[in-house]
């Protein structure tokens, strides 16, 4: 995985912030099964107000290490079975 980050750009790996320096720069993550998450993408709580954006949040609070992983996981699927159940393509729930 390849970062590229603007000045002081913030990002989060594995639970540890870091902030870029004054200069755009690249950044080589090696190990596989990293977490990564871009701060400026990050979901603030307040915005969590739709059912994926909710799903999202949590799965964010798992991979940011703030949440019980197996909770986590309990919520995320009890939150895509409610998106599945809005679809009206029976497929799509198959």
């Amino acid at each position: 995985l390849v970062l590229k980050l603007g000045p002081r750009e913030r990002i989060m790996i594995n639970g540890v912030v870091m902030e870029n320096g004054d200069r755009r720069t690249r950044l080589n993550v090696l190990t596989p099964d990293a977490n990564v998450l871009r701060l400026r993408d990050a979901i603030h709580p307040d915005e969590a107000n739709t059912p994926v954006r909710r799903v999202a949040y949590i799965a964010q609070l798992v991979l940011a290490g703030e949440a019980d992983p197996e909770e986590g996981r309990r919520q995320i699927l009890r939150g895509i079975e409610q998106l599945s159940q809005v679809f009206q393509d029976a497929d799509s729930r198959a």
